[in-house]
């Protein structure tokens, strides 16, 4: 338990989307975790995340981790 607070901590502060400006374009990057970073993660509601293992962006509801379409993602 004490090792998933420190992960948590650690999630917590790099959980930071970044604005990128450049020359052609301007963008926001979300974080992107694998499924077990994700899994260890205490997210708060409307986190938005890109999942590498599924390859797609999700969003937490408060409950669970969705897709673009609003299907549960485990």
């Amino acid at each position: 338990m004490r090792n998933r607070r420190a992960l948590n901590r650690i999630a917590k502060s790099d959980f930071q989307a970044k604005y990128i400006k450049t020359v052609t374009a301007e963008y926001f990057q979300v974080p992107t975790y694998t499924d077990a970073q994700r899994g260890a993660l205490s997210p708060e509601p409307g986190w938005h995340v890109f999942d590498t293992d599924a390859n797609k962006p999700l969003w937490y509801d408060g409950t669970n981790w969705r897709d673009g379409v609003g299907t549960i993602v485990p």
